[in-house]
C-alpha cells in the first residue's frame, strides 16, 4: 500500500540508517520493515508503472518498505519533493 509522505519546513533523512517503519494492523505486527530508498534496497523504482514496482516488492516474500523520493536524487526528503513509502 503506497503512502504519500511529506515534510514541513525541514528535510528528513530517509536513508536506511536513519528511519524505522513498524506496522501494526489488527493482530499483525511487522517491526522495522524499512529498507531505505529503492536505490539502497537494490529494487528498481518504475515511477511510470507502480504495479511493476509493487510486484517486485511482493516477490521478496517478506514484509518490506522502501521510500521513493521524487526530487533531486539524494536521501533527504525536502519540502519541495514528493515521497512515497
Amino acid at each position: 500500500m503506497p503512502l504519500k509522505i511529506s515534510v514541513g519546513k525541514e528535510g528528513v533523512d530517509v536513508s536506511n540508517e536513519s528511519m524505522v517503519v513498524t506496522v501494526l494492523a489488527g493482530s499483525t505486527y511487522m517491526p522495522d520493515i524499512y529498507n531505505g530508498t529503492f536505490d539502497e534496497g537494490g529494487v528498481p523504482f518504475n515511477h511510470t508503472d507502480i504495479k511493476d514496482t509493487l510486484q517486485r516488492i511482493k516477490n521478496t516474500l517478506r514484509p518490506v518498505a522502501y521510500m521513493a523520493v521524487i526530487g533531486d536524487g539524494d536521501k533527504m526528503l525536502e519540502s519541495n519533493e514528493k515521497g512515497f513509502l
